[in-house]
């Protein structure tokens, strides 16, 4: 079996495995990935979230609604620019989510020494540089 059809395999079923973890907590992966955004990056602009996920502003606008109507982010309005921050509600949901998705993704690559797993890091860090 070629490469490409491994490696898509390997993610569609880790994908759709972390869907299922996160909607045990009332998330979508691209919220989680949203919270997690924006934890790192407090008060980032709507648009620059939006550039940093590779969408358009009128998705992240309806992932940031979606998010904001569950109490998870606030959006503070300057000038022209809407900032996102965590509440603190999604604080503690991330809090909550973490511990979770780290014995995920341990679980996920528990077959792969810290040695490999340190080399598939490696890689694939690599060839996102590209």
């Amino acid at each position: 079996m070629h490469l490409f059809a491994v490696l898509t395999r390997f993610v569609h079923r880790v994908a759709n495995a972390g869907a299922e973890e996160l909607k045990g907590f009332g998330l979508s992966p691209a919220q989680f990935q949203m919270l997690m955004a924006i934890r790192a990056r407090p008060g980032i602009a709507q648009k620059d979230l939006a550039e940093a996920f590779g969408v358009t502003p009128g998705n992240i606008s309806q992932l940031v609604k979606k998010s904001e109507d569950a109490g998870l982010i606030v959006r503070v309005r300057l000038q022209a620019t809407d900032e996102l921050e965590l509440s603190p509600a999604g604080r503690a949901l991330l809090g909550a989510v973490e511990p979770a998705h780290v014995l995920f993704m341990q679980r996920t690559f528990a077959a792969l020494s810290p040695t490999e797993q340190e080399q598939l890091h490696a890689l694939i860090t690599k060839l996102s540089a590209k």
